[in-house]
């Protein structure tokens, strides 16, 4: 099943990280914030549409299948 605490947690972060993003706070900052990669930062924000693969700065570590 789903583990709930995370996915809620997840969605909180997904929405300051957004927050953040729209208040156009460097990537580097958001990434220490949420205690994460700016790779993971870059991910999230291609993944949802934010930002496209040539706009991030880190080399793709996975590639969408």
């Amino acid at each position: 099943g789903l583990n709930t605490s995370f996915d809620q947690s997840s969605v909180q972060e997904e929405q300051e990280l957004l927050a953040a993003f729209a208040a156009g706070t460097p990537l580097p900052g958001i990434a220490a914030r949420h205690a994460r990669s700016l790779t993971a930062i870059e991910a999230r924000l291609e993944r949802l549409g934010k930002i496209t693969a040539g706009q991030r700065v880190t080399r793709h570590r996975f590639t969408a299948a």
